[in-house]
């Protein structure tokens, strides 16, 4: 049901559009939901990277759309789950221009080097010909529409944006799940009787970027490149991904689908070694073993336990020519039938999560006076919603029961549940126009402590798992609810958005108050907050806490940008306003220069393009981040610097306030 909501709508795309790139492969996925490349693409593409503009500059002028040296990324944490952490990688802006050069020049090649392998998984297959765009139902166009309509002077975003989720199209699997509820997997449990999972240690942090070479320089390689252009391919990926991190060749970047495409490559070189290892032994694929990969994390499906010890063997070998190990401490061995803990525990989960909801909702179908057929939801037994903190702490109770696997980590449960409430959630809206107008006014409070039920249950679910694709999920259910309160359920809207904001603050005081390694997902909270309305964001005090840590530690592009979005021009936070600007000329003072420094350049073509920051200390940021330029001219070329980055936004959008609308779009998004 919930595809038939939020389904896609197909259009093709220009083969041409390289641009396109910047959309999809180049910047993380796990980022605030209101930073994007969109307004980059848009500025860029537009105006051919402002080639114009260009002629004549000197190369350090930051109109200059090109970098010819090593960037310095803007490094950031995420949370991978509760006992660790995953480094994240913003690439400098320009540097992303010369991976759209690399992409028009090498995709032919890309595709033929991620083409080598049987047993992956998800590679590039061809080109994307088409783009799916969120097709607005009634549910996702009501709220929206009913929302620009209370605010008629927002400025309306395109109806129909178009968005490729990657430059390429992949096989086989967009997620790794899919391929374990797959016929496919079955199959191969059919076919062997044991399996052994096992995955590279720290395999990104690891790779060398000069083995880009070692995967493609071979008989292979020198047949279908003769001459020209292609010869350089492995060298010049290795020179951009070491570009883009500061000249490093220890370890690539982190957070781009691009990083995933490197990656594959010289996994898919590995493939090969090992499939033609295993056949001088004896060991046959597709009789003995066969083996599936997805990215770094290896299936080895074989007849017996000690086969498939000896393609660990041969794996281990092969991965260690390239500097690459066994996480050992993640092996696990199965024997047929092939389910985990987790496995076992998330169908036992949905079973509980459809008895449940089904208690609460049932559908029904009925005739109109012509015979058409309708079908709405209504509740069965509305005592089970008179108490809505109460019916939500019980089923927490059973769910718990199937929550906690030993020794296994990231459960993905809090993921499952998150998912499954949206699909409810999304189900029930699509019909409450008849449920408004066919039941009684006091089944309108059974409706709100629906929701309020569906929120607790959601906010346990997040909670337990905090992470940033998280709250897009939670972020986006959440916003439904308040959307439709606020439209057709205004004398209820303050019962459900007080309980909302009690539970966001919560979440803010406790599980997200970890320093900087929750930056995200506490930002993401923030912008929800602000979404709701102004009277349910917190005092001056918590809001700079929140935003910026307990002592102040945490200033940066993602915090400074995102705190002027929520400020605005609020009179209860002009001081925190001043500083913000103020903080983001220290910050400024104390980064490489903008063209070396992703974070600064990224920061600098923000700030100027935001409207609460006034000319005078545009003037002065601009001051700052220009370099090399005699006082003579100084004071011009920051009048023509100030005018060329405010015409245009580059990656926040400081007039589109439908964080809806941004979710919504997230979704079509491969999370990395």
């Amino acid at each position: 049901m919930l595809g038939l909501l939020v389904s896609k709508r197909k259009y093709h795309l220009a083969s041409d559009d390289y641009y396109r790139v910047l959309l999809s492969d180049l910047q993380p996925y796990h980022m605030p939901l209101i930073f994007s490349n969109k307004g980059f693409y848009e500025a860029v593409k537009s105006n051919n990277r402002f080639n114009e503009v260009n002629k004549g500059l000197d190369s350090e002028d930051l109109r200059k759309f090109e970098v010819r040296h090593a960037t310095v990324p803007f490094f950031y944490y995420i949370s991978k789950n509760s006992n660790s952490l995953r480094e994240l990688s913003l690439i400098h802006p320009y540097q992303q221009l010369n991976f759209v050069d690399f992409y028009k020049n090498y995709y032919s090649l890309i595709l033929y080097y991620c083409s080598k392998s049987k047993f992956s998984l998800r590679y590039p297959s061809k080109k994307n010909s088409a783009v799916y765009t969120l097709k607005r139902g009634k549910v996702y166009e009501k709220l929206i529409k009913q929302f620009r309509s209370d605010h008629p002077d927002l400025a309306s975003e395109d109806k129909e944006f178009k968005y490729a989720s990657t430059f390429f199209a992949y096989k086989k699997y967009d997620f790794n799940y899919k391929f374990y509820e797959s016929n496919e997997f079955i199959k191969l449990e059919r076919r062997y009787s044991n399996l052994k999972m096992i995955d590279v240690s720290r395999c990104f942090d690891s790779l060398y970027t000069h083995s880009i070479s070692w995967a493609v320089r071979s008989k292979d390689y020198i047949k279908v490149n003769k001459g020209g252009l292609n010869q350089s391919f492995d060298e010049n990926f290795d020179k951009l991904m070491q570009n883009a991190n500061h000249q490093e060749t220890n370890g690539i970047l982190i957070g781009s689908e691009v990083a995933r495409i490197f990656a594959e490559i010289i996994l898919q070189d590995i493939d090969q070694k090992v499939l033609n290892s295993l056949d001088s032994k004896g060991i046959f694929n597709n009789l003995d073993y066969t083996i599936r990969r997805y990215v770094d994390d290896f299936c080895i499906f074989a007849k017996s336990k000690e086969i498939a010890d000896k393609v660990t063997d041969v794996i281990a070998d092969e991965l260690n020519s390239y500097k690459l190990y066994i996480n050992t401490n993640k092996t696990k061995y199965f024997s047929r039938p092939f389910i985990t803990n987790r496995s076992r525990n998330i169908t036992e989960l949905r079973r509980l999560v459809k008895n449940k909801m089904g208690d609460i909702l049932e559908r029904v179908n009925i005739f109109n006076e012509d015979n058409s057929l309708k079908d709405y939801y209504y509740f069965p037994n509305k005592k089970l919603m008179y108490n809505p903190t109460k019916s939500s702490t019980y089923f927490i109770k059973d769910l718990k029961s199937y929550w906690h696997v030993e020794e296994e980590y990231e459960t993905g449960f809090s993921n499952y549940l998150l998912r499954a409430l949206n699909e409810q959630l999304l189900m029930f809206v699509n019909k409450f126009d008849i449920i408004n107008t066919e039941t009684e006014e006091k089944n309108l409070d059974t409706v709100i402590n629906y929701f309020i039920f569906i929120f607790d249950l959601a906010l346990y679910a997040f909670s337990l798992e905090p992470k940033v694709n998280l709250s897009f999920t939670f972020s986006r259910l959440v916003l439904v609810m308040i959307r439709l309160s606020k439209v057709e359920l205004k004398d209820y809207h303050e019962k459900l958005a007080h309980r909302i904001h009690t539970g966001l603050t919560d979440l803010l005081e406790n599980e997200l108050s970890r320093d900087s390694t929750c930056m995200v997902e506490r930002l993401n909270i923030l912008l929800l907050l602000n979404d709701i309305g102004e009277y349910y964001l917190p005092n001056e005090q918590d809001l700079k806490k929140y935003l910026f840590n307990e002592g102040y530690d945490n200033l940066n592009y993602f915090s400074l940008i995102t705190g002027l979005f929520i400020v605005e021009r609020k009179s209860k936070y002009k001081n925190i306003l001043n500083f913000i600007i103020e903080s983001i000329k220290s910050r400024l003072k104390n980064l490489p220069n903008a063209k070396k420094s992703s974070e600064a350049m990224h920061l600098y073509m923000d700030s100027m393009s935001c409207p609460y920051i006034d000319k005078h200390d545009k003037e002065f940021i601009t001051n700052i981040v220009i370099h090399n330029v005699s006082q003579n001219r100084r004071t011009q070329i920051i009048k023509d610097h100030i005018e060329f980055f405010s015409k245009y936004y580059w990656f926040v959008d400081w007039q589109e306030v439908d964080i809806l609308n941004k979710l919504f779009r997230k979704q079509l998004r491969r999370t990395y």
